[in-house]
């Protein structure tokens, strides 16, 4: 296989891999069910990964402690220990334990719903469950 065929693969398969950064946090409304979570724009289709910083990471912060055991300060820094709670979730859920979130680890983590947006009505499930 000749070098240019190998980059064409590579440039071809980055688009499909490759999410943008969650920007920002906010409410997803599945069902009477609201969930707090990573966006970009009005999208929930994006990643986060050591070195961000924002309230997107935050939510995913907040959905680690909720329901998959972490422990982590809920400070918007997605650092080592962040990266560390997520891994754990990951594994914990059948997901790749990369320490990246993403649309896969998004499908098989369980979030924090709240119904009717009543946190003392609280349940963790998969959004892949509902």
């Amino acid at each position: 296989m000749h070098l240019s065929s190998i980059t064409a693969l590579l440039v071809f398969a980055l688009p499909a891999t490759l999410a943008a950064d969650c920007n920002r946090a906010d409410y997803f409304k599945p069902g009477a069910y609201n969930l707090y979570m990573p966006f970009r724009g009005n999208s929930i289709n994006c990643q986060l990964a050591e070195g961000n910083n924002s309230d997107a990471v935050k939510a995913l912060q907040t959905q680690l402690n909720l329901c998959n055991g972490g422990k982590l300060d809920v400070d918007g820094d997605f650092g080592g220990k962040t990266k560390a709670a997520l891994k754990a979730a990951q594994k914990a859920n059948g997901a790749d334990d990369d320490g990246v979130y993403g649309p896969e680890t998004r499908s098989r983590i369980k979030f924090g719903l709240y119904f009717n947006g009543n946190p003392s009505d609280k349940v963790c499930k998969r959004l892949s469950d509902w």
